[in-house]
């Protein structure tokens, strides 16, 4: 999902991946004082903070929550079904007109970035920097969902969805790596991470046999996000209500970027050739569907019910729900396609090293401050 930032909380911004999950900012104030921070490149050297760990809570004492959280376990349902209708039309094996993955991540993208095309041209946003900005965005994030698209011709739709939820544990490391300082939330994450996509891909059982080319392409999906991440919170900051001119900026680049990876990797007629195959029966094909529900359910509706919703509801209650987006994918899968998913183990390591992100430092505080009490 087209990561998205909440530009109305007047102390912390939280930025959303494209799988739902909050991200681990890179920097801050380093005085808790406040939670504004930037994980664009150019980053401070302080201690990284996660911007859930504010104490300002994102609601309204005078509004009823109750259908904002139920727009957040809709959103969590619709980026995890993403995963399986990708597979559904872009493995051979599950349907007999596939679409190449490049193609449907172009098509798709297209048409979520023309839905929302109309908020770009507000006469409040800055057009031209949501363009350059988008564009930038829209590289990385090509690369990662052309990649979900091509891994998930071979592996499971659940399998990749919780090795995308390592974005968070990717993020959390690079802010290790930029300040020199490994801190426990991201050597625990990290451990936990290792340990569950070995246990997934049945790495100690079979040795490195299970590390498919497949399963490895799919690995591009937490590093290519990751970094789209560093960019969106930094370009965010310059003009914090143009959220949904950006995303559209950034839909739109993807599409282009997925574009010419089909053109250069699928063939020169692959475009055309697939939208006539998918169209020739009207809009009711599989394929025609898969594109429509991934574009407009999957992307447009849930980018601006999340926007919307993170007005009412806080980030710290939006990630615990938006953490079942894999489970989701899985559940999913085995509905749609039949998928059997068994590995429970790893993908229980992998959601628990996302949520060791999620801890605010208040409680690794806590911790180191009683093993100093245990040593003394």
């Amino acid at each position: 999902m087209i990561p998205t930032a909440n530009s109305k909380s007047p102390q912390t911004q939280p930025l959303h991946s494209s799988i739902g999950l909050d991200l681990p900012s890179l920097s801050s104030t380093g005085d808790n004082t406040s939670d504004h921070s930037s994980i664009g490149l150019d980053l401070p050297s302080s201690p990284s903070s996660h911007p859930l760990s504010s104490t300002s809570e994102n609601t309204s004492d005078n509004v009823d929550r109750t259908p904002w959280i139920l727009s957040i376990c809709f959103v969590a349902l619709a980026w995890g079904l993403n995963f399986p209708v990708t597979k559904l039309v872009t493995d051979s094996g599950t349907n007999a007109l596939t679409i190449p993955a490049g193609s449907f991540t172009c098509l798709r993208f297209a048409l979520s970035g023309a839905a929302l095309s109309p908020f770009l041209f507000l006469k409040s946003t800055d057009l031209k920097q949501n363009l350059l900005g988008g564009l930038e965005v829209g590289a990385y994030l090509a690369i990662g969902y052309v990649s979900q698209a091509v891994g998930l011709q071979t592996e499971t739709a659940g399998s990749a969805g919780f090795l995308c939820s390592l974005q968070v544990v990717f993020v959390t490391l690079l802010a290790a790596a930029r300040t020199q300082k490994i801190s426990p939330k991201a050597l625990s994450s990290a451990v936990l991470a290792v340990l569950g996509v070995a246990q997934l891909e049945g790495i100690g059982q079979g040795g490195f046999e299970g590390l498919t080319p497949g399963f490895l392409i799919l690995m591009l999906q937490p590093i290519a996000f990751g970094f789209s991440y560093l960019r969106i919170e930094n370009l965010m900051k310059k003009s914090p209500d143009d959220a949904l001119p950006f995303a559209a900026s950034q839909m739109l680049a993807t599409a282009l970027f997925a574009g010419a990876y089909a053109t250069m990797f699928e063939g020169g007629s692959t475009l055309p050739d697939s939208f006539h195959a998918i169209f020739a029966d009207g809009l009711a094909s599989p394929q025609a569907l898969a594109i429509g529900y991934t574009a407009l359910f999957g992307t447009v509706i849930s980018v601006a019910l999340e926007c919307e919703a993170l007005k009412y509801v806080s980030p710290r209650e939006a990630s615990v729900i938006l953490t079942s987006e894999p489970l989701v994918a899985s559940v999913g899968a085995a509905m749609l396609l039949k998928e059997q998913f068994d590995g429970w183990l790893g993908a229980a390591l992998i959601i628990l090293a996302s949520v060791v992100t999620f801890l605010p430092d208040k409680y690794l505080t806590m911790f180191n401050k009683g093993e100093e009490d245990g040593s003394s």
